[in-house]
Formats: structure tokens, C-alpha cells, sequence
């Protein structure tokens, strides 16, 4: 898994809207957070026990405040199991965040 200044350093990396799934050890259900032009938002996923968006000013921002489920990415960083970008890139594979890199340095 990357470390956490990693991960802030590809999330800037990633262009446009990109959605970045988490999964956290003992925690049943699966995270997103989405990155826009103007603000970032975190959810918790799911038909019935979702939360909808919470839009945060910055990844900063998100990364201190304390969120559902009493998560504070800051603070959890070393839970967190899995982290999958765009369902494509496995931030827990070297060889995956080797291409997303390679993927958006040379664009």
C-alpha cells in the first residue's frame, strides 16, 4: 500500500473527476472519495446504508475532519486496506501505481 504523502501526491497526479475506492480492515463497507475542479467529496457506498456525498474544500480538508463511521483519513491512514483508482489502478500493486504514474507524467 502507498503511503499516505503518496497517496495525496497521485491524487493530485489524476486528472479530471477520478473516484478512489477505500477499504478499510474491519470495516464492512467500501468508501469513494471524488476529486472536482472546486471541491472534494467522501461517502460511504451502498443501496441502503450509503450516505451520499459530503463535500469537503480540499483533499486537506477531508483528510482532517472527522468523518462517517468515525474515519479520520489522517488519523487511519494505516487501515486502510485497499485503495483503487478510477476501478483500474490497485494502489496496493507497485506495478499498478507504477503505470498510473507513467500513464499521467507523460500525458
Amino acid at each position: 500500500m502507498v503511503s499516505f504523502d503518496e497517496f495525496k501526491e497521485l491524487f493530485e497526479l489524476v486528472p479530471g473527476e477520478p473516484e478512489f475506492e477505500i477499504c478499510f480492515v474491519e470495516k464492512p463497507c467500501e468508501y469513494i472519495i471524488v476529486k472536482y475542479d472546486d471541491c472534494v467529496t467522501f461517502q460511504r457506498c451502498g443501496i441502503k446504508d450509503g450516505s451520499g456525498e459530503i463535500e469537503y474544500g480540499s483533499l486537506e480538508d477531508l483528510c482532517l475532519a472527522d468523518l462517517i463511521d468515525g474515519i479520520q483519513l489522517g488519523r487511519d491512514w494505516q487501515d486502510v486496506e485497499s485503495v483503487v483508482v478510477n476501478s483500474s489502478w490497485n494502489l496496493c500493486l507497485p506495478e499498478d501505481v507504477k503505470h498510473l504514474r507513467s500513464t499521467y507524467l507523460s500525458s
